[in-house]
Parts: structure tokens; C-alpha cells; sequence
């Protein structure tokens, strides 16, 4: 039988389901192939060409198919287009014969495995617990397994081995960065199926609380044991930073990857029989160690870190320390441009991110995976006071305080709440939801800033939900965008993103960082794509080390829409030119597509997509940024790349701005690709990485404004500083 072609240009999910009744299909890409000898291949043919094996056309049981943004890994000729397939049913039954559990399992072209074993009649609804077993190469770093098939918001299994030990933890991410520890999964190792050998290790312990998760925030999930599940795997060959740790921080991974698991073939009738049998003389240990809790986001009554300082701050100018002696010395070497100075004035924080000063002072920070936390200071300008805030682990990133402190804003990755806040008292209260219903997944922050012009206006982003969101380009779906809300109408019940407030700008992958320049107009730094080819005529061209390009673009009012296209997920910006092989008169800045043809190539982003003003660097990831008073400079966080190497970012920089008549704009043209200076920035910079050098991430001017207070997310350690110039 010849193959069978999906013929899929036009409409590539309709048309499949319509040929063959039995597929579900997604297309979040250009093109895909499927390789008939493979049924996880990933490899790149033009869209019309897509075919099906006919080996998987018999039978009763037609494979469901997801395609999906593939992870990334070392195959190069698979970086023009980001897809990856999944096939229903890729798990198979099996006997373990050191357990006597009956495993559903899965094994990756890695030979990583994932098994699963569950009870027999459980009741339809009813929590459930299941065993799972990991096997993988004794030189693999770590290995995770991912509940709800990704890597944010469901509970992780990580696992590592520890000399002749395998370790496991628990954990739940809240953003791309080191997942905390999830106490609401709880891993119990059974001894007679956990072993560490020549060449593997192998790790099964039962799970209570992995099979149904979730809150009113996010919504509750719940794995159906008669049905497949989308489950996800991760690994990285590198060690984890403290092996015998439960807690250590790590990597970030080399590969990631998706799969269908069928849970039915897993199913045991003597199930608790037989997990008794295998607990035999073990405790109630949970294989990970405890942390703090990642599980609700329900108001929580503050709590102290460290007993409250006697006094608040004030909104009085402090002196700038030179050195803080109960906060530990940096953990990562970097270097200032000449008239800069930086102290670390706090460490040992969890994902220090979003940061805001209430107008006595007091410094409030987003902790993703704890809270928000509230810090005062001292005479001598370091911090003499640290207490728990809002302890919603949830809240990851977005955090603003009313210019009368009397409100304050933090979002999750659905929903944007309000407290009445009381600076005095450094206390919260009447939490209410002000925006709800965000994409739940993909890009996981949702970045808010409050409009000077008008207090009341509430800006939101939301990023796209893969590298490759099509279906973004419609403002419509509200991702890729930036949304404005009035605070003073918000409806009861909360504001729904999609479709509720007004566009602020769609067409931008990942807006992180917002700013506003002395004319109150609202300046973004976009997060451009990963993974990049340039294809023409058939003939890819692996672009990815240099482009896209990231983007800073004007937005303009913030108290008028803006419903202008800034061109994603079609049209991306050249930063270095050199690495096109069909076209030599490129400059940076200048637009491109990924793979031109005759419907849509680089010509026709100019008019229909707005161009940044000023590119930077690939893979830099500016996430946050702040103008000075004058509109002279303005400040950029580069978080740093995970997807490059050599690594690039790590780094504060300055662009240095001009008044151009009523408007401010950078003093370099659009063509420019050394439009900013680094002002602090990780030494050997090309050999970071997520847990190896300084993150600047959350950027915010004290109340005087002579100060710029900075955070830093590393997995290792959270830590704050201060900066300022001389000048200043």
C-alpha cells in the first residue's frame, strides 16, 4: 500500500481529520514530515508533502497524532521548524518481575523509560495513587517526568543518581527557571524496584497526589485512568549542582519531549497487595525533602520570615552601602562599567522577580514559587527586616503598589488580583480578582505595570504559548500581546483578558519588560524566537546562533489602543545578516521570514508589521527596563540565553536615548547593532548558564530615584542589589 498524503497546505487540521476520521491534529508550525520508519521521528518537508506510513492505517487502533513544538535537541536539520510528533498508545504493557507490578511503559530514543502502575475500579472522579519507575543511563544528569505534559504547572518527577543511591524529588514549576519543591506530591521509593548499576539506575516509589492537581486559579486536572495521558519528559547530561540534596538546583535541560501514555495497560487488580508487599520495613519517607508549599492560591495571612523591624523605611534618601555584613558576599563574579557600583543587599531568595517600592520605602518582591515577600531598611541603606507578604507560590513574576500604596497588583499565569495594602503595617488584605481567564500554559509570566499618565490603566502581557503560536497572529486568541485594562470599570468578577480592555500591540512573542518614558509612552523588550533555519528553494540554513534578533519596539499611549501588528509569529527581525546565504543586502533591523515564498516573503512585513526601534543581540532575553526622569537612558535587564552557545546576556545595559521633537527615541538608528552599553554584566560570559552566573531579572528605581535596585533569579541563589552611578 503507498503511503498515504495528508495534502494538508490549505487547512492542516481540518483536512487531516476530515481524511481520516481518526486523527487528531494540531499544526503549531510550517511544515512537518512524518518518517515512515519512525514513529517519533522529527525531520522538515515542505507542508504539501506531509505523509502517513501505511503501516499505521490498519486495524482497529488508529495512533493519535499531536504535533507539537519539538524539543529542542542536537538535529540540526530540524531547527527550521519547531514540531514534534507524539503517538497515542507509544506505551506498552510489562511485568516487572522485582516488583509484580504490571507497568504501562514508555522508553524514548534515549533510553530513558517511564512506567506507570495504578489500582484496579477506581471510582470515576476518585483520587488515585500510582506507582511510577524511571530507568536511564548512569551518566545521564537528571531525568524529570512531567504529570500534565509540561513543564510548568503539574506536578515534576525529578530524579538523579547519588553514588550507589538514586535520589527523587518532587517539584512544580512556575516559569522557566528551577522548579521549587512540591510538597503536595509526595514519592514514597520502594526499595526492591530502586537500584543503581554499571551503567543505569532505576528508581519506583509510589506517588500520592501526582494523579490530580490544581486550584481555582489554574483549575483542577485530573488524569482519567482509562484514558491516555499527554505526559512530558525532560533530561540534561549535567550533574546536578548538589547530589545529595533533594533541593539542588540544576541545568537547564538538553531535551525535552512528549508522548501519549496509555494508562489502562498499567492497571493492577492486587494493587495495594502488592505495593504493601514492596513497602515492607520502609518509613513514610517521600524520597524528596521538604520544602515550601506549592500548592494554593487562596488568600493566605502573611507570615514572618524575620521578627519586624521597629520601624518601616522611609521615603528619605539612605546612603549607598558599600557592603551589607549579614548578607552572604556575591555568588557570581561580574564586572561595572566605569562609574558604576553595586552591592549585594540580599540572598538566599527563591526566584526573586517582579520588584515595586511602597511609598515608605519598603521594597515588595515576587519570589515565583513562594510569594511576595516585603523588605525594609536601615540607616545604613541595607535591608534590617524581611517578612512574608502574600505566600501564593503561584504569583511568578508581575507586581506593581498604586502610586498612594494603598493597592497592590501581582498576577499568575491566569489571573491578575488586587490587595488593599498598608504600607505602615506592611499587611494585606481583600484579595479580589481583577483579571481572569490567561492562556494556562506557554510562556508562564504575565508581566503588569501600572500607566503613569493614569494610575487607573493597568497594562497585562501575555507571550506566545509555544515558540511557534500561529494561531497568535490573531489578536483575537489574546497571546502575544499586551492588553490595557481601567481599573476604575473593572467589572465584578474580574475583567477576562481575551476580549475585555483594549490592545496595547499584538504580534510580540514575549513582551517580559515594559517601560515608560518621561512623556508617560510605553517602550517593550520582546523575547524573540529559538531554534531559527532560514529555508529557500528547499535548502535550510541553520541561522539560530545570531538570529532573530530581540526587539525593542514603541507602543505609545498607554491610555489609547493600539491595535498595530509588531509581526510574530511571521516576521522576524535580522540582527546579524552575514549568516543568509540567499540575500546580501540585509542590515539588522531589517525583517525577515522564515521561509519565503510566493504568498508571503521579507517584502511584505515592511507595511504590515512595525518594525523595532532599536534590535539587540539573539537570545539576549531582556525582561525588564525602567527610563530615567530626563528620558537620557534607558535600563535593560538581559536575563541571559539558554539556547546559544557560546552563551550570550547575563547583563545590565543602558541605551542611551535622545528627545526627537515631542518624542523620545534611542540615539542609535534602527540599523544599528551597538544601540547599548553594558553597565554590570557576568564575567566569562560565555560559559553561562541558567545556575552559573549572575540573571539580572526585575528592575525598579528607589522613591528617590537615585538608586536601581536589581534582582537576580538564579537556581543557585535568588539575590538583590543596588546599583547606582556616581553621578546619581
Amino acid at each position: 500500500m503507498p503511503s498515504t498524503s495528508l495534502a494538508a497546505a490549505a487547512c492542516p487540521v481540518a483536512r487531516a481529520q476530515g481524511l481520516m476520521g481518526r486523527w487528531k491534529a494540531l499544526l503549531l508550525g510550517q511544515s512537518i514530515s512524518i518518517k515512515p520508519q519512525s514513529r517519533s521521528a522529527i525531520r522538515h518537508l515542505s507542508i504539501e508533502d506531509i505523509t502517513v506510513p501505511p503501516s499505521w492505517l490498519g486495524g482497529t487502533t488508529f495512533p493519535t497524532v499531536l504535533l507539537l513544538p519539538k524539543p529542542q535537541n542536537d538535529d540540526a536539520s530540524a531547527r527550521q521548524l519547531p514540531i514534534y510528533l507524539a503517538l497515542g498508545q507509544q506505551s506498552v504493557p510489562f511485568l516487572d518481575p522485582l516488583t509484580g507490578l504490571t507497568f504501562s511503559k514508555y522508553e524514548n530514543e534515549l533510553g530513558v523509560s517511564f512506567s506507570i502502575a495504578l489500582p484496579d475500579n477506581i471510582a470515576s472522579g476518585a483520587p488515585y495513587d500510582a506507582v511510577l519507575q524511571t530507568v536511564a543511563r548512569k551518566d545521564i544528569g537528571w531525568v524529570a517526568l512531567a504529570w500534565g505534559g509540561s513543564m510548568t504547572y503539574n506536578p515534576i518527577a525529578l530524579a538523579w543518581p547519588h553514588g550507589d543511591e538514586v535520589v527523587l524529588t518532587s517539584r512544580i514549576a512556575f516559569g522557566y527557571y528551577v522548579p521549587p519543591i512540591y510538597k503536595a506530591a509526595k514519592y514514597q521509593i520502594l526499595p526492591k524496584g530502586t537500584f543503581v548499576n554499571a551503567t543505569h539506575f532505576q528508581v519506583t516509589a509510589k506517588c500520592s497526589g501526582c494523579t490530580s492537581w490544581g486550584d481555582d486559579d489554574i483549575g483542577v486536572t485530573y488524569l482519567n485512568p482509562k484514558e491516555d495521558q499527554y505526559l512530558a519528559f525532560a533530561y540534561s547530561s549535567a550533574p546536578v549542582e548538589e547530589p545529595a540534596n533533594p533541593e539542588s538546583g540544576f541545568s537547564m535541560h538538553d531535551t525535552t519531549g512528549h508522548w501519549v501514555h496509555s494508562f489502562a495497560q498499567g492497571v493492577n487488580p492486587d494493587f495495594e497487595q502488592l505495593l504493601s508487599k514492596n513497602l515492607e520495613g520502609t518509613g513514610p519517607g517521600e524520597g524528596s525533602s521538604p520544602g515550601p508549599s506549592a500548592t494554593s492560591s487562596a488568600p493566605v495571612a502573611p507570615t514572618s520570615s524575620l521578627a519586624a523591624p521597629p520601624m518601616a523605611s522611609t521615603a528619605v534618601g539612605l546612603p549607598f552601602p558599600t557592603f551589607c555584613g549579614s548578607v552572604p558576599t556575591r555568588r557570581f563574579p561580574y564586572s561595572l562599567a566605569p562609574g558604576w557600583k553595586a552591592t549585594k543587599i540580599s540572598g538566599n531568595l527563591m526566584n526573586p522577580r517582579g520588584l515595586a517600592f511602597d511609598p515608605l520605602g519598603n521594597l515588595l518582591v515576587i519570589q515565583s514559587g513562594y510569594g511576595i515577600s516585603v523588605h525594609t531598611f536601615g540607616a545604613d541603606g541595607c535591608m534590617n527586616g524581611t517578612q512574608g507578604l502574600i505566600l501564593i507560590p503561584g504569583l511568578n513574576h508581575g507586581l506593581a503598589v498604586t502610586p498612594d500604596g494603598k493597592h497592590l497588583y501581582a498576577s499568575s499565569m491566569t489571573t491578575v488580583w488586587r490587595w488593599d495594602y498598608d504600607a505602615n503595617t506592611r499587611t494585606v488584605s481583600n484579595q479580589v480578582v481583577v483579571i481572569k481567564g490567561m492562556n494556562n500554559g506557554g510562556h508562564s509570566t504575565r508581566a503588569l505595570w501600572l500607566a503613569p499618565k493614569n494610575p487607573d490603566i493597568i497594562l497585562v502581557q501575555v507571550g506566545s504559548n509555544s515558540n511557534w503560536d500561529h494561531a497568535s497572529g490573531n489578536p483575537a486568541e489574546g497571546r502575544s500581546d499586551i492588553r490595557a485594562f481601567d481599573l476604575g470599570k473593572t467589572p465584578t468578577g474580574g475583567y477576562n483578558y481575551v476580549g475585555g480592555g483594549f490592545q496595547m500591540g499584538y504580534g510580540m512573542r514575549n513582551a517580559v519588560g515594559v517601560a515608560f518614558d518621561p512623556n508617560g509612552d510605553a517602550w517593550e523588550v520582546e523575547n524573540s524566537g529559538d531554534s531559527f533555519a532560514r529555508t529557500v528553494n528547499g535548502v535550510s540554513t541553520d541561522i539560530h546562533h545570531e538570529n532573530p534578533a530581540e526587539e525593542l519596539n514603541y507602543l505609545g499611549d498607554p491610555t489609547k489602543p493600539n491595535n498595530q501588528w509588531y509581526g510574530y509569529p511571521t516576521c522576524f527581525t535580522v540582527w546579524d545578516p552575514s549568516v543568509f546565504r540567499d540575500r546580501t543586502d540585509f542590515k539588522t533591523g531589517d525583517q525577515f521570514v522564515v521561509a519565503p515564498n510566493s504568498t508571503f516573503n521579507d517584502a511584505h512585513c515592511s507595511g504590515k508589521a512595525v518594525a523595532p526601534t532599536l534590535s539587540f543581540q539573539a537570545h539576549s532575553a531582556p525582561i525588564s527596563g525602567l527610563f530615567d526622569d530626563v528620558g537620557d537612558n534607558m535600563y535593560v535587564t538581559f536575563h541571559g540565553s539558554w539556547n546559544r552557545q557560546p552563551a550570550t546576556g547575563y547583563k545590565l545595559v543602558r541605551i542611551p536615548f535622545k528627545k526627537d521633537g515631542a518624542q523620545y527615541k534611542p540615539v542609535a538608528p534602527p540599523d544599528s547593532n551597538k544601540g547599548y552599553e553594558d553597565i554590570m554584566w557576568s564575567t566569562d560570559v560565555e560559559r553561562c548558564s541558567g545556575n552559573t552566573c549572575l540573571r539580572p531579572a526585575g528592575l525598579v528605581w528607589d522613591n528617590t530615584r537615585s538608586r536601581i535596585f536589581m534582582g537576580s533569579d538564579n537556581s543557585r541563589e535568588g539575590e538583590l542589589f543596588v546599583i547606582a552611578h556616581e553621578s546619581f
